[in-house]
């Protein structure tokens, strides 16, 4: 409970400003009429923190549906090639739902990063003005006593590690009982593991949040529009 609590505290740092939750700034790598691509310093790590902003038309639950039900998802998002949830938890206090996922990605950058694997918990928490937040952070072996679920890792894909402070919002841009149109913000963290260059890390990773984002706003206009 404590670690989903925190991850989602980050996040929220993440989402609100200029300023990560270590305090690093953000800085814009692109700025396109349909999505605004961040990467921001990750003080004691190798990776960076990256943040991706656009803007989503639809109901709340819809967007939700075309984001967080694999079935639906799996369709679109070019990103990933597989996605289960493994168990769904009640800790009291944390939030509305937590949910245990096993995802992998696609393989990236022309293929110079192979598929990787994360065992992530997630923590959803809706918000009172309509919006919601969904924060993830990996849980390893040492979580086993408590989530017998979780697979053990693998060389084949990699597991990566998803830091404290990733997710995804939806925050309203209207003033409305039921908003219709939102800010999605993404902010991925995530340690691909391996003998990776720094380079082709960020190459790989910008253009897989790029893909994967216009994948989305194309599946919502088709969807919800």
């Amino acid at each position: 409970k404590d670690l989903l609590v925190k991850s989602i505290e980050d996040f929220e740092k993440n989402v609100a400003g200029e300023k990560t939750c270590d305090g690093t700034t953000w800085k814009l790598l692109e700025d396109s009429p349909d999505l605004k691509i961040y990467r921001a310093d990750f003080p004691g790590e190798s990776i960076k923190r990256w943040k991706v902003e656009c803007e989503v038309e639809g109901k709340q639950d819809k967007i939700f549906d075309q984001l967080f039900d694999w079935n639906i998802r799996l369709k679109w998002d070019t990103a990933l090639s597989h996605g289960e949830i493994l168990t769904e938890l009640h800790p009291d206090g944390a939030g509305d739902r937590v949910v245990v996922n096993k995802i992998h990605t696609a393989p990236a950058g022309g293929g110079a990063v192979s598929s990787r694997e994360m065992v992530d918990a997630g923590l959803l928490r809706y918000r009172d003005d309509g919006g919601l937040l969904f924060s993830a952070i990996s849980v390893g072996p040492e979580f086993n006593k408590h989530l017998p679920c979780l697979p053990k890792p693998k060389s084949n894909p990699i597991r990566a590690f998803t830091f404290s402070g990733g997710g995804a919002a939806l925050i309203p841009l209207e003033q409305s009982e039921n908003p219709t149109k939102f800010k999605y913000i993404l902010v991925s963290n995530v340690d691909l593991k391996g003998w990776l260059m720094t380079s082709v890390i960020n190459s790989a990773t910008s253009g897989a949040l790029k893909d994967s984002t216009r994948a989305m706003l194309k599946q919502l206009q088709t969807a919800l529009g």
